[in-house]
C-alpha cells in the first residue's frame, strides 16, 4: 500500500512529475490494485462509520448502506473505466496504447477519487470546497496525456473520455444511490 500511496501523493502534489515517475518506474497495475486501491477503498468505506459520532439521529443501518454504496460505486467504476479506456483510448493515442499503462491510469485516477471521498467521510462538517475537488482530479487526468502518449490535437477528446470514465462515473453511481436510499 505504501507504493500506491507514494504514487497517489505524487500525483496530487505534482501531477506532471507523478505521471513521469509512473512512466519511469512502470509499476504493475494488478499490484497497485490489490495492494493499494482495494485497501484504500475498504478504509474509505469504513470511514463512513465516523459519521455516527457527529451526525445526530443517524442510524447504523443508514451508515452501513453508505459504506456499501461507497465500496460498490468505486469498485464498479474501476471496471467501467477500464472498459471505456480499453475501447476508446486507442482513438486518442499516437500509437497502439500500452494496456498496462491504461490499467495503471485507471487505478490511479479512481484512487484519487477514492481519496477525495475518504477526506469527505472523515471531516465532521460539510465543506463546499470538497465538492470541487473532483475538478482537481480532472487536472491530474489532463497531465496524464503525456503518460498515455496523446498528441496535443487530441487532448480535449481524451480529457472528455477520461473524465467521464473516472470522475463522472463514480459520482453518478454514488448520487444515484444517495437519492434512492435513506
Amino acid at each position: 500500500m505504501a507504493q500506491f500511496l507514494k504514487y497517489l501523493v505524487q500525483l496530487v502534489l505534482s501531477p506532471g512529475k507523478g505521471w513521469d515517475a509512473l512512466a519511469e518506474e512502470q509499476p504493475q497495475a494488478e499490484a497497485l490494485m490489490h495492494r493499494g486501491l482495494l485497501p484504500l477503498l475498504a478504509l474509505t468505506s469504513l470511514s463512513e462509520f465516523a459519521a455516527l459520532f457527529w451526525e445526530q439521529g443517524l442510524k447504523f443501518g443508514t451508515v452501513l448502506i453508505r459504506a456499501v454504496v461507497d465500496f460498490g460505486a468505486y469498485f464498479v467504476t474501476v471496471y467501467i473505466a477500464r472498459l471505456v479506456f480499453d475501447i476508446y483510448v486507442g482513438r486518442f493515442t499516437a500509437g497502439q496504447p500500452d494496456r498496462e499503462r491504461v490499467a495503471v491510469l485507471t487505478v490511479m485516477a479512481v484512487g484519487i477519487m477514492i481519496a477525495i471521498q475518504l477526506i469527505d467521510n472523515i471531516l465532521p462538517w460539510n465543506l463546499v470546497l470538497l465538492r470541487f475537488l473532483p475538478l482537481y482530479a480532472v487536472l491530474v487526468l489532463y497531465k496524464s496525456s503525456s503518460y498515455m502518449d496523446v498528441p496535443t490535437s487530441r487532448e480535449m477528446n481524451y480529457m472528455i473520455m477520461a473524465t467521464l470514465a473516472t470522475v463522472v462515473t463514480p459520482l453518478v453511481i454514488y448520487y444515484f444511490f444517495f437519492f434512492l436510499l435513506p
